[in-house]
């Protein structure tokens, strides 16, 4: 029941993608969401621990790209700031942004996997478009109403379902 929600993974942070799962996995390129992912919701700086992660993963060789809904000029900064591109206007889940990102990483999907801190939007897109998915605790208990009332209630019913752990 719901399964084609469910991630392929489920970790605690993006830093739990080590450069060994990456290898053992085949994975080449990740797809990143930005808010609650690598910072907190509507944050405009990446902890130490995030930037370190983004350079140990670039220094494996793997490619990266940000896909958010966030404005454009706080999305191209963060990207800057990362040194990784970044595709903006997102609408998740509908795949079309999704498309143009996996695009940008010039790989098979099967070398591609999905990181994000949601379900309905993250997970579900990269279900969608076909890779494989990571799902990451959220950062920060700050975020948008609607993901806070809605999705995480939902989130938290399949994890009980799916007995992931709290």
């Amino acid at each position: 029941m719901l399964d084609f929600l469910k991630p392929d993974f489920v970790l605690n942070s993006v830093s739990e993608i080590t450069p060994v799962l990456l290898r053992e996995q085949k994975v080449e390129g990740l797809l990143v969401d930005l808010d609650n992912t690598l910072l907190p919701w509507g944050g405009n700086s990446f902890s130490k621990e995030v930037e370190n992660w983004v350079r140990r993963t670039q220094a494996e060789g793997v490619k990266m790209v940000l896909i958010s809904n966030s404005p454009w000029a706080r999305l191209r900064d963060l990207a800057e700031k990362l040194g990784v591109p970044a595709v903006r206007l997102a609408l998740k889940p509908v795949p079309f942004a999704t498309w143009k990102a996996l695009r940008l990483l010039r790989l098979p999907r099967e070398k591609v996997i999905f990181v994000g801190d949601q379900l309905l939007t993250d997970i579900l897109l990269g279900k969608l478009v076909k890779v494989r998915t990571a799902w990451v605790r959220p950062i920060s208990p700050r975020e948008f109403f609607i993901t806070r009332w809605f999705a995480r209630r939902l989130e938290g019913w399949l994890t009980r379902l799916w007995k992931l752990g709290d």
